[in-house]
């Protein structure tokens, strides 16, 4: 409402409202007549004549406003960079680096560092093999990825040793038979 005026949507809200009040106490069976494009400019007339808005009755039928699904918000460059200081290894290698323009590096901070962005990459390489793990359905798999989750640095002697078990000869054998051959045995 702007200026005393209530804007043609509210319009169209508020007589929509009283026509459905109005059906509901005279017939409850009745339909509701619905706000054509011909009733628009009478109810703009009407709210540029009145000031202030007339007092209804609690509308029988509840009407929400919309509220469009709002999609997840991007981050933007600021938060991103709050979300990186809050790792302490990129907290460690930014230390390292600015260390490196001192005049007297400190080797400790560098091999810290070092350490540290290396634990993070095995890390994220054991993630990715216990995912691609669980996701393959074998109960020996999964229990291969429960080792690798229990002890990342040994996640690769883990995995060698379940591939070799799984590439390892088929435990049934056939054997190639013509069709003469099954003639004779089948009669």
């Amino acid at each position: 409402m702007a200026n005393g005026i209530l804007s043609v949507d509210a319009l169209i809200e508020q007589e929509r409202l009283k026509r459905a009040n109005q059906a509901l106490l005279t017939n409850p069976n009745q339909s509701v007549n619905p706000i054509t494009a011909g009733d628009i400019p009478a109810l703009i007339q009407q709210g540029q004549n009145s000031v202030q808005p007339q007092p209804m009755m609690s509308p029988a039928i509840p009407s929400a406003p919309f509220n469009p699904p709002q999609a997840q918000k991007k981050p933007n460059f600021l938060q991103r960079i709050g979300q990186g200081l809050k790792d302490p290894t990129t907290l460690t290698a930014l230390g390292a680096a600015f260390n490196q323009m001192t005049l007297n590096p400190n080797a400790q901070l560098q091999q810290r560092a070092s350490d540290m962005l290396a634990v993070r990459a095995l890390k994220d390489q054991s993630n990715q093999t216990i995912k691609m793990l669980m996701e393959s359905g074998d109960p020996q798999a999964m229990e291969v990825a429960k080792l690798i989750e229990a002890d990342p640095t040994n996640a690769k002697s883990y995995v060698q040793a379940y591939m070799t078990s799984r590439l390892r000869a088929p435990k049934e054998t056939y054997t190639q038979m013509t069709g003469a051959q099954i003639n004779k045995m089948t009669g």
